[in-house]
């Protein structure tokens, strides 16, 4: 009886804790154009224990970032976005996740209207992921 009197206390305070997670304050992106280099750098700071999933992730959404061919914006070639590192998980599978801070570098064509890029993450802690998310970037020429 002790035992499952435990077990529901445990359950009860991890429940309470995951409720308490903020996944929308998680995070701050910023951005930045090298007119110059043409080049749009891509500024990611996430909080303590959260991770997204690394470009070469195979199971969950991996990062990814979309220039919108408006404007006369582009993509003139992939992204360079850091691989993570190799993360073990709880069900004996492993992943690839970025944590901390990191930045992403995309070389452009920059337009001569207003465009946007979409930043593609999936946003985790170790004991719970949010929705995979969009965050929409704007592009000033």
């Amino acid at each position: 009886m002790i035992k499952y009197i435990i077990l529901f206390f445990i359950f009860s305070c991890t429940k309470q804790n995951l409720n308490n997670i903020d996944f929308d304050k998680s995070f701050l992106i910023t951005n930045i154009i090298n007119k110059k280099n043409n080049l749009l750098t891509i500024n990611i700071k996430l909080k303590d224990n959260f991770y997204v999933y690394g470009p070469k992730e195979k199971v969950a959404k991996p990062i990814k970032l979309d220039v919108l061919a408006e404007g006369g914006w582009g993509a003139l070639k992939e992204a360079v976005i850091p691989q993570g590192r190799l993360k073990y998980l709880s069900n004996k599978r492993s992943s690839m996740i970025l944590e901390g801070q990191f930045s992403i570098e995309q070389p452009i064509t920059i337009g001569t209207k207003r465009g946007e890029a979409v930043l593609h993450f999936h946003l985790c802690t170790k004991n719970l992921c949010d929705m995979p998310r969009t965050y929409a970037i704007k592009l000033e020429p």
